[in-house]
């Protein structure tokens, strides 16, 4: 195992505290832990709101390919036709309602927490 010295990244620190000035390089990861799950369509109770997910609102989400989705914003909005690429998409949502793509398109969509 060789000891890699370059990115410097302290977790545990008090938000606004850089241990170290000079080798401080913004962390490319969301944290020592992140929570991730396949989301399959919950359906809706109606225009004031969705199934909403047991963990809360996703912090984002990976799609499979580019789409269009149908559900609840963080704050129980509903969002119809809401667009995605493929990969990371950093949008919150907190249900899902539907999914649209074309022939080959989205598919499968990821939460982020």
């Amino acid at each position: 195992m060789t000891i890699v010295a370059d990115p410097f990244i302290s977790w545990g620190l008090e938000n606004g505290q850089i241990k170290d000035i000079l080798h401080f390089k913004p962390a490319t990861v969301m944290g020592p832990a992140i929570t991730y799950s396949k989301l399959a369509p919950t359906g809706s109770t109606g225009a004031t709101g969705g199934v909403a997910f047991a963990n809360g609102p996703t912090r984002w989400l990976i799609a499979d390919a580019a789409g269009n989705f149908t559900g609840f914003d963080a704050f129980n909005n509903l969002v119809t036709g809401m667009p995605v690429v493929a990969g990371k998409n950093e949008i919150s949502i907190s249900a899902l309602v539907s999914l649209t793509g074309p022939t080959g398109g989205l598919s499968q969509l990821w939460g982020v927490w």
